[in-house]
């Protein structure tokens, strides 16, 4: 059923920004994981029937098996709603949130009892609970400081859990909600009659219930300057001299920063990472840096400390603009990845005072756009995520069976940007390699924002998946957890990719290379466009894999062109990538001060 989801919907689903907050900061005990992870897959077919069961108690006015559906519901409900489920958050999505299932529990309750019109007082103080829940997380979000966050971490600052909590309340239906529920509708059918006692005091409990929340929140909000204080305070005592900006889609934090960490790590000071949206906190990596949560612009204004110099942004976001404005930061644009893809070279570039690339490549592909940028703008720092790659043979698996990385980029937001080969003929590659290259190991890693927009890529996606999980030697590299795409990388002998940042990295291994052409361009057309990619073996279709492979790993005749191609893309740096990233920040963050 899990694998049915993540087929009808991309594995992470946007949230509102209090509720992937709190999914973030929360961690749900053993037993609510344990639960939820064995009733989600049953969950929207179990609910499903209690309601359509109930919906028959009700016509029938059966009042024990509108109870049993009751019950049942509000069970699945509780388990299925860990704070970040993916049931729960397609219900929310379709409108079908935890208030108006409980409102519908309720309803039909009622019409199955008769004699039971008391009972409407238990929906009417639950949904003004759950409302005022809700209101009060709103008013408490708009006044939020700043708040630190520990990524990785089982125990979070203490107010940063204060907050998350009075987000989780307000996002899932709570648990104290439901056990009120559960326990009126029992004492409803045991003693009918004196259900308008039952039903008042219930409703008094759940309104006293939502009293106290609000009294918390309250309070909480109160105290906002003085947890700004310590946030500033912590941040000052650091003296940090420079700043990410992580923005981006949802949880794109995982492929945007933390390929970045072993530079920023590097510095002499960790750098504050403000990070603008809740649901990349999860997917950070732990690093050195000091994580702070800011998703308006005062709470970064905040955040950004007088000792800041220099601010590295890792996208062209447009929440960019919340720190560009500051002329007294130096701004450095790093991107995630390098590649010959279109949106490597952006006219928006021109903001920052200096692009840091990998290679000389990367500057001819801004001249090659037309985009008129100075030559002095730009800063050779190679990629010091590749950094801990060796070159020659992979270590650590059993060198009678190859591997075969395939890692296809995601779709894109645009068809023009599109350059992923995984729904064309992905699947039929895959199946090629399996049937008639029986002795070589098979190594799938999709980019993780896959299927983000388009089905037919989240269903390849899954295909994939499951022709992979069938046993043997072969590794779902999308499965959890999951290992660094460095250390994927480390272990291949032959990287499938397309024409993405992924087959820029490889080159460190100077390993063989298959890039694929999906849209079929033309050779000479395709190397044009794509310079990085000559060095490649390059495929149009899933039948050309096998001679591409047969090549790759036999004479592998494209050898001294990759070593000759590696200096010019990942750059020819003595001393290497993160010496000349850690050399370019302190350089830049002197500048920045003699100004």
């Amino acid at each position: 059923m899990n694998l049915r989801l993540r087929a009808l919907a991309p594995a992470n689903l946007p949230q509102a920004e209090p509720q992937a907050f709190a999914a973030a900061v929360l961690s749900p005990t053993a037993a609510r994981r344990s639960a939820s992870k064995v009733v989600e897959p049953v969950s929207l077919g179990m609910m499903a029937f209690a309601l359509g069961l109930a919906l028959w108690a009700a016509v029938t006015h059966n009042g024990w098996l509108a109870i049993a559906c009751f019950i049942v519901g509000v069970g699945f409900d509780w388990a299925a709603c860990s704070g970040h489920a993916r049931v729960v958050q397609l219900l929310v999505i379709v409108g079908w949130g935890g208030p108006l299932r409980s409102l519908v529990r309720w309803t039909l309750l009622v019409a199955a009892l008769p004699g039971s019109e008391w009972l409407i007082l238990v929906p009417v103080a639950l949904q003004l609970a759950a409302f005022s829940l809700v209101v009060v997380a709103q008013w408490l979000f708009q006044r939020q400081p700043p708040l630190t966050y520990r990524p990785g971490a089982a125990v979070q600052p203490a107010a940063t859990h204060s907050y998350a909590v009075v987000y989780g309340r307000a996002s899932s239906w709570p648990g104290a909600l439901l056990a009120i529920e559960v326990a009126t509708a029992l004492l409803a059918l045991i003693a009918l009659p004196l259900s308008p006692y039952w039903s008042a005091a219930a409703a008094l409990v759940a309104l006293a219930y939502s009293a106290w929340m609000v009294r918390d929140a309250i309070l909480l909000g109160r105290n906002t300057l003085a947890v700004e204080s310590q946030v500033v305070q912590k941040l000052d005592l650091a003296n940090p001299r420079w700043i990410v900006h992580v923005s981006g889609g949802v949880a794109q934090a995982k492929y945007l920063f933390n390929p970045w960490i072993v530079g920023f790590d590097a510095l002499a000071e960790p750098p504050i990472v403000a990070v603008r949206e809740a649901s990349q906190l999860a997917v950070l990596a732990p690093s050195a840096g000091h994580v702070v949560y800011a998703p308006a612009p005062r709470q970064l204004e905040t955040a950004c400390r007088p000792s800041v110099r220099v601010a590295f942004y890792l996208a062209n976001g447009q929440k960019n603009g919340d720190l560009w404005r500051d002329a007294t930061l130096k701004h450095v644009f790093l991107g995630h990845g390098d590649s010959d893809k279109a949106t490597s070279a952006s006219p928006i570039a021109k903001v920052y005072d200096e692009i840091w690339v990998a290679g000389p490549s990367a500057i001819d592909r801004y001249r090659r756009a037309q985009i008129a940028i100075p030559e002095s703008a730009f800063v050779i720092v190679g990629r010091p995520q590749v950094a801990g790659l060796a070159a020659g043979r992979p270590t650590g698996h059993d060198h009678d069976r190859q591997v075969v990385l395939y890692a296809p980029t995601f779709e894109g937001y645009a068809e023009a940007t599109n350059y992923s080969s995984l729904a064309l003929f992905g699947e039929e590659m895959i199946t090629l390699l399996l049937a008639q290259r029986p002795e070589l190991t098979i190594w799938f890693r999709p980019h993780p924002s896959t299927g983000v927009q388009r089905a037919d890529f989240r269903a390849a996606r899954e295909r994939v998946n499951d022709l992979l999980r069938s046993g043997g030697s072969h590794r779902v590299l999308d499965d959890s957890p999951v290992e660094t795409l460095q250390e994927s990388l480390a272990g291949a002998d032959v990287l499938i990719t397309d024409v993405s940042s992924v087959g820029s990295d490889f080159l460190q291994t100077e390993r063989p290379v298959i890039v694929t052409n999906p849209a079929a361009i033309p050779a000479s057309e395709f190397i044009e466009r794509f310079p990085a990619q000559r060095a490649a073996y390059r495929i149009d279709t899933a039948q050309s894999v096998l001679s591409a492979i047969d090549s790759a790993l036999g004479d592998d005749p494209l050898a001294p062109a990759r070593l000759a191609l590696k200096r010019l893309v990942l750059g020819d740096l003595p001393e290497g990538p993160i010496a000349a990233f850690v050399a370019a920040a302190e350089r830049l963050a002197d500048r920045a001060r003699d100004h």
